[in-house]
């Protein structure tokens, strides 16, 4: 019974410590005879349905700041999203469909390549020649330090 005795009196320390009245009051239901077991059950059950009050009203507290904070950062998303497409550029090219057309761009393209429209045609056709018949190639003859290789 000394060990329930020490928590008892370390609770009631704790209490006569605290300079808060509701605490004092805390003392007084201590001390207070004859209150039956079920009595105490009561008491706490009442005791938790206050702690559930107050949970509730958190969850409500904490339910909007979250809404709140869910409709900042969408807010945050579509201004970014608003600003990358104010960034964005957009190129259209019109490729001409006519064969006129498409020969202008192609010598338009290979004039900046240094080539002409004639040589180009010139290769695809050597090489369209060369794959339909099924001609090789003969090798190519190279010097490698003095003398002659041949490779394919």
């Amino acid at each position: 019974m000394g060990d329930n005795e020490d928590r008892k009196s370390s609770l009631r320390a704790c209490l006569e410590e605290s300079n808060n009245p509701r605490m004092q009051n805390y003392i007084k239901i201590l001390d207070t005879p004859g209150i039956s077991a079920f009595e105490w059950i009561h008491r706490t059950q009442e005791e938790l349905m206050d702690g559930v009050v107050y949970l509730e009203k958190l969850k409500d507290i904490l339910s909007l700041n979250m809404r709140e904070l869910d409709a900042a950062r969408i807010a945050a998303l579509n201004r970014a999203s608003e600003k990358e497409k104010e960034n964005e550029i957009t190129i259209n090219v019109d490729v001409p469909i006519s064969e006129s057309g498409i020969q202008a761009f192609m010598e338009e393209a290979n004039a900046a390549n240094g080539t002409t429209t004639q040589e180009v045609k010139k290769r695809k056709t050597k090489a369209k020649v060369a794959a339909v018949e099924g001609v090789k190639k003969e090798p190519r003859k190279k010097k490698v330090k003095g003398e002659e290789k041949e490779s394919v």
